[in-house]
C-alpha cells in the first residue's frame, strides 16, 4: 500500500469570488441606490409616524 497523504492541495479562502473589482463596483452602485431609497422612503415616512404619534396624543 502506498502511504497517501489526504488533502495535499492548498486550501483556498472561501470568500474569493468577492476580491474582484467589478465585485465592489456593483456593491458599491448597489449600497448607494438602497441608501438613496432609504433616504427618499424613510424621512417622509419618519414625519408621519411622528405625526401620527402627535395626533393620537392630542
Amino acid at each position: 500500500m502506498k502511504n497517501v497523504k489526504y488533502m495535499q492541495t492548498e486550501e483556498k479562502p472561501l470568500l474569493t469570488s468577492f476580491e474582484s473589482e467589478q465585485f465592489d463596483t456593483i456593491m458599491d452602485k448597489l449600497i448607494s441606490i438602497l441608501l438613496l431609497f432609504l433616504t427618499i422612503v424613510g424621512i417622509p415616512y419618519t414625519v408621519y409616524l411622528l405625526l401620527e404619534l402627535i395626533l393620537i396624543y392630542l
